[in-house]
């Protein structure tokens, strides 16, 4: 009876929500379909951009131009997306993978990953011409794999490292493969666990070619190296014995060429000893000669000399050693693989000519900058000193900007233009009779963002990271900051982390960097949200009615920071915490006046004969009454701590005060007495005050409906079954 067959797998998965066509991957197991966009796969891919690009004639691209021709979703009359067959040898985890990537969805992309998984990522990079497009993915996954490069078994690291340009892991591979390598039967391999194994079968004939011919090389040298040291004692016509004996070379000449021999060295070809490592024939050689020629001359004894040393003079091992010191890594540019350009802030948006174009526009002259070359709508950034129009898809706005999707969604003026220009993908955008006119839809947005920050976020956003700066300023981040927290789009930079943000997290607690509470606030870093909330609550004051930081303060100069950046409920909650605590401060500094201002009761703890002395409760209260003056804690009769100091102030003025007034009672008379003991209440002021400070708690992101940021929150087998709830 026949087994019966397992029920095949459907999926369907929304990389792009508001994607013009779908790729479907079918398997024997499983059959998923992926909605995309296809701006984007044109943009990151040459192979789709072959395929589906304006210049194609391909029937894909015909048949979706079709397609869009009838609606801006490119859907047909049946209401059906325009669909391609994916290649079903590929993983359709790692393709899904892949296609985030691709679409910039870093919240749907696994951190953490096999090397197996990073292998099936690579053969689909390889495969669709996208390597490129993963940055900084790439090195993402690849780092903590890097130590498999010297293990046995992980030969294909070679081919993970040549499409994803790693120039130095290419170069250790390829030298490795060279000195591992084996001929048989005429396929370049590599030893493993004592079988040979070919190479990964995805890796370009060149480059195995290339790695042939170096092993080939190295061991014709070896031939070469031990057939110069036969003829060396060949020759009759010099002596090389270092005592000069003559019958000692005819010893090591007999045992050369019994060894030679025995290794059929002499009419050895390029073949020579092909199926070992080349080490591995250094080995035997070595030991052959030594059996053959270094145990002859160990007994000999010639004219009362002892000649075990001459054989040193041969230097056998030490000379083929040497010729395997001749083996290099292969470079990886001879490849056709170049590592990408890495341009740099400030001249980002001049980066590329081919991409920007100037434009006469009614208000001025402005530049044109094709962050999506297939895109379908254009972004304008205008403001008294920037004209910039951005090329964009409008499924990765939708996809990636919430606030888009109504501005761009059904019955939108977007829909309308869409519906009437009938825009097609091979469509420039542009009028053929005026350049300076536009067919696609335009989105205005009058802020003074930074162009260059602008840029970058719609670069992310169309997951155009190749020339991507490697490293940017603080103020840069704070201005790349601004626009993520406006359109909430701070995920896109989640893999960008560790180029752009880590390395400024150690200037969290540095006042010159006091714009990391709202760094920390749009990255999600509970940690440091916590540690600044309760830093600014405790150096803050009120000025003008607003909640300011005192950055810092000398004798003439006071800095200060209004922090306009962060939401507004979060400088309420500090203001409030400073308030409250100041209004602690305030009652226990009232509590002690009102005591010692009190003439009905005495307070001084010495007894001069029948009554305290008055003279103490005086004293002390004068002490507190020009103590809280210095401190603007009182004023004008009034107690309150003022809005313009800040309460780390006013706590340190407190303990100056018990400090000062301790001093003089431990170290004067009042009458005939020491009254250091008298001072109890005034210590216990400065403990309440400590303690009011002290109790300013740490805000939490939660609070504010912000989650935490974590890492390594998406797993491999989580990628496929991830959804979402966009609304069309």
């Amino acid at each position: 009876m026949s087994e019966p067959k397992e029920e095949l797998k459907t999926i369907n998965l929304d990389v792009c929500p508001y994607g013009d066509m779908k790729i479907a991957l079918t398997s024997t197991t499983i059959d998923v379909t992926y909605r995309v966009s296809s701006h984007q796969l044109c943009l990151g891919s040459s192979v789709f951009r072959g395929m589906l690009g304006p210049e194609s004639c391909f029937s894909e691209a015909n048949e979706l131009r079709r397609h869009q021709s009838i609606s801006s979703t490119a859907r047909d009359s049946n209401g059906s997306l325009f669909q391609i067959a994916a290649n079903e040898e590929h993983d359709p985890t790692a393709l899904a993978t892949v296609l985030y990537v691709l679409h910039g969805r870093a919240e749907y992309i696994p951190e953490s990953i096999t090397f197996e998984n990073l292998l099936d990522i690579a053969i689909i990079c390889d495969y669709y011409d996208c390597a490129a497009s993963m940055r900084p993915w790439d090195e993402i996954w690849m780092n903590p794999l890097r130590s498999l490069t010297s293990e046995p078994g992980y030969q294909s690291w070679l081919f993970i490292a040549w499409v994803f340009g790693d120039e130095g892991t290419f170069g250790q591979m390829t030298e490795s493969c060279s000195r591992r390598g084996v001929m048989v039967d005429g396929e370049f391999g590599i030893i493993v666990d004592g079988k040979a194994q070919r190479l990964d079968c995805h890796l370009p004939q060149g480059i195995i070619d290339a790695i042939a011919e170096q092993r080939v090389k190295i061991g014709e040298e070896i031939v070469r190296t031990c057939r110069d040291i036969f003829t060396k004692y060949e020759d009759e016509n010099s002596i090389k014995c270092e005592h000069g004996v003559k019958a000692c070379d005819y010893i090591i000449f007999a045992g050369l060429y019994k060894s030679f021999k025995s290794m059929n060295l002499f009419n050895a070809g390029a073949g020579f000893q092909a199926d070992l490592e080349l080490e591995a024939i250094i080995q035997i050689i070595k030991t052959v000669m030594d059996d053959g020629v270094a145990g002859n001359l160990r007994t000999l004894q010639i004219n009362g000399f002892n000649h075990s040393f001459c054989y040193t003079t041969v230097s056998v091992e030490q000379r083929l050693q040497f010729v395997l010191q001749d083996i290099k890594p292969l470079c990886l540019t001879a490849f056709s693989k170049k590592p990408g350009t890495r341009y740099v802030w400030e001249s980002f948006l001049d980066a590329d000519d081919a991409l920007c174009h100037p434009v006469r526009m009614p208000y001025g002259s402005a530049r044109r900058l094709n962050v999506c070359t297939y895109g379908d709508m254009e972004i304008i950034l205008k403001s008294n000193t920037t004209h910039v129009i951005f090329v964009v898809s409008s499924h990765q706005l939708r996809t990636g900007f919430p606030i888009f999707r109504n501005l761009l969604g059904q019955d939108s003026p977007f829909e309308e233009h869409a519906r009437h220009t009938h825009k097609q993908i091979n469509d420039s955008g542009l009028n053929e009779d005026d350049p300076n006119q536009t067919t696609r839809y335009q989105h205005e947005i009058c802020k003074d963002y930074n162009p260059i920050a602008f840029c970058i976020v719609l670069y992310l956003l169309h997951a155009r990271v190749q020339n991507l700066p490697e490293t940017i300023y603080f103020e840069n981040l704070i201005s790349l900051l601004e626009i993520c927290d406006h359109y909430e789009c701070s995920e896109f930079l989640q893999p960008w982390h560790e180029k752009w943000v880590d390395c400024w997290r150690q200037f969290s607690d540095n006042t010159f960097y006091e714009h990391w509470l709202f760094a920390a606030w749009v990255i999600g870093d509970d940690h440091i949200f916590q540690a600044l909330t309760k830093k600014f609550s405790q150096c803050g004051i009120v000025v003008d009615n607003e909640f300011t930081i005192l950055v810092s303060e000398g004798p003439e100069h006071c800095e200060l920071y209004q922090p306009k950046l962060i939401p507004r409920v979060i400088i309420d909650a500090m203001m409030e915490q400073r308030n409250a605590a100041a209004e602690n401060i305030t009652q226990a500094c009232r509590r002690i006046y009102e005591i010692y201002s009190n003439d009905t009761t005495r307070k001084c703890s010495i007894n001069r004969g029948q009554f305290p002395s008055r003279m103490c409760d005086h004293f002390i209260l004068g002490e507190l009454h020009l103590g809280f003056k210095a401190a603007r804690i009182l004023c004008a009769d009034l107690f309150s701590c003022r809005p313009e100091t800040t309460l780390k102030r006013i706590v340190e003025d407190i303990k100056n005060l018990t400090t000062a007034t301790l001093s003089i009672l431990t170290g004067s008379k009042i009458g005939i007495y020491s009254h250091h003991r008298c001072a109890g209440e005034i210590t216990a002021l400065a403990s309440t005050a400590q303690a009011a400070l002290d109790d300013i708690k740490s805000l939490q992101l939660a609070a504010f409906g912000r989650k935490q940021a974590e890492k390594g929150m998406v797993s491999w087998a989580s990628v496929l079954s991830r959804t979402e709830d966009v609304a069309e």
